[in-house]
C-alpha cells in the first residue's frame, strides 16, 4: 500500500455492511456496490454514502447538488471545479482536473472527470461524476493512490453502470408558460419553471424577498451549472392602486415604493412604466449585495401582481421585461368611483371630465344667482313709493 492510499484509508476506515444496495432517496439514486466493496457503517443517510474496497486503498463517496441541470460541454469546467472543492475538503492539498467527458449510458448522460490529487503523504487520482436526476444533480467519486489508477478507473465505470436511477431527470419547460393569481406569462428561453422537487431548495434563494409561502405564486429559475441559479417569482398582493396611467404614474410610484420598500424607499430609484396588456405596470431596479433585482408591479383583479427577478449578474431588468411583455391578466383592474374622482381632481383637474361638469354646475349656479339678482332688482306691483300713495 502506498503512503497516499494509507492516508486515504485513514480518512474512512473500511467496514462491513449487510445490505449492498444503498438508496439515497433525496436524489432517487440507489448505489449497488460492485463486488469487493463494503459500505462504511454510519455513513448511509438520505443524502450521502461512503464505501471502500481493497482494505481501504479504494474509497467511494456519493452525494448530490441542488437543482436539476443537464450536463453540457460548456459547463464541464464548472462541474470539475466543484469536484476539485470536494477533493480539497477530503484533506487533499492539491487537486486539478486532467480530463472530462460526457458519457452516454443508456438514456443517461454522465459527466465523468479524472483529477490528479495530492496529500501530504503523496500523489493520487480521483474519478468523479455528475448527472441529472429529478430536481438535483447526483455525484459519485472514487479516490485512490496513483499506482492504483487502473483499479480506480474500473471502479468508477462499475459504479456508473450499476447505479440505479429511480427518479430520472424531469422534463424541463425551458421558456414555458407560468401562471398564478390570474396572471400568466411566457418565460424567456433560458428560464424554466421550478420543479416540485426543487421547491425547498428554491426557497433558500428568496429569503431576502420576504415571501415565506410560494403556494399561490409561480416560480422559475435560470440554472448556472453548479452555481446558484437566478430566480424569478410572481405573487399577488392586496395593494390597490386606483387609476394608473401616464398622468398618475409618479404619484402611484411614490405610493408603491413607500408601501413595498418602507424605510428603504428613498434608496430605490423611481419606477419605469411598462405596458402590460391593457394596463400600465411599474418596474423597479435595485441591488441586493452581489445580486441584481428587478421588481414588476402590475395592477390586477385582486390588487397587484409582484414579479421579482434576481440575477447574479446583469440582465435582471431584461428578463423581467420579457415576462411583462408576454403577460396577461384574467380579470380587469377594478377602480372604484371614489378613486376615479380622486384621480381626476388630483392628476387631471383641467380635463374635460372635470371642467365639463364644473362648467355645467357653474352654469346652473350662475343662472340661479342671476335670476335671484334680477328678481331682487324688479319691484313688485304692490311695492309703491311713498309719493305714489
Amino acid at each position: 500500500m502506498t503512503t497516499l492510499t494509507l492516508a486515504l484509508a485513514l480518512l474512512v476506515p473500511p467496514a462491513h455492511a449487510d445490505d449492498p444496495e444503498f438508496l439515497l432517496d433525496a436524489y432517487g439514486a440507489r448505489v449497488d456496490l460492485p463486488s469487493g466493496w463494503e459500505g462504511t457503517p454510519g455513513s448511509w443517510t438520505n443524502e450521502s454514502f461512503d464505501a471502500s474496497a481493497a482494505n481501504g486503498a479504494l474509497l467511494f463517496f456519493a452525494w448530490g447538488s441542488d437543482f436539476q441541470s443537464p450536463m453540457r460541454k460548456d459547463e464541464l469546467k464548472a462541474w470539475g471545479d466543484r469536484l476539485v472543492d470536494k477533493a480539497l475538503a477530503r484533506k487533499m492539498t492539491k487537486a486539478e482536473v486532467v480530463s472530462s467527458e460526457i458519457r452516454k449510458v443508456g438514456k443517461r448522460e454522465v459527466a465523468v472527470f479524472e483529477l490528479a490529487v495530492e496529500a501530504s503523504a503523496g500523489k493520487g487520482v480521483m474519478f468523479g461524476t455528475a448527472e441529472a436526476v429529478d430536481g438535483h444533480v447526483f455525484h459519485m467519486m472514487v479516490m485512490t493512490g496513483k499506482r492504483k489508477r487502473s483499479a480506480g478507473a474500473k471502479a468508477i465505470d462499475a459504479f456508473i453502470e450499476q447505479l440505479d436511477i429511480q427518479a430520472p431527470p424531469a422534463e424541463l419547460g425551458w421558456g414555458g408558460e407560468v401562471s398564478a393569481g390570474g396572471h400568466s406569462a411566457k418565460l424567456p428561453a433560458d428560464w424554466r419553471p421550478v420543479l416540485e422537487t426543487e421547491v425547498d431548495d428554491f426557497k433558500r434563494h428568496i429569503k431576502d424577498l420576504g415571501v415565506a409561502d410560494t403556494k399561490e405564486c409561480w416560480t422559475a429559475i435560470r440554472p448556472h451549472g453548479p452555481g446558484d441559479p437566478d430566480v424569478m417569482l410572481a405573487c399577488s398582493a392586496p395593494l390597490y392602486l386606483g387609476v394608473v396611467d401616464e398622468y398618475s404614474f409618479a404619484g402611484v410610484d411614490e405610493q408603491v415604493r413607500t408601501t413595498l420598500f418602507g424605510a428603504g424607499a428613498s434608496q430605490i430609484a423611481p419606477a419605469a412604466p411598462r405596458d402590460v396588456g391593457d394596463r400600465v405596470g411599474l418596474r423597479y431596479l435595485a441591488d441586493l449585495g452581489t445580486r441584481k433585482m428587478a421588481l414588476g408591479v402590475v395592477p390586477s383583479e385582486n390588487g397587484v401582481m409582484r414579479i421579482w427577478t434576481v440575477t447574479h449578474g446583469e440582465g435582471a431588468g431584461e428578463a423581467l421585461d420579457g415576462v411583462l411583455t408576454t403577460s396577461s391578466l384574467a380579470g380587469p383592474h377594478p377602480v372604484e368611483l371614489g378613486e376615479t374622482v380622486s384621480y381626476y381632481l388630483t392628476y387631471r383637474p383641467f380635463s374635460p371630465m372635470v371642467l365639463g361638469p364644473a362648467a355645467l354646475l357653474l352654469l346652473i349656479l350662475g343662472g340661479g344667482a342671476a335670476g335671484a339678482a334680477m328678481a331682487m332688482r324688479k319691484k313688485p306691483a304692490f311695492d309703491l313709493d311713498d309719493d305714489e300713495l
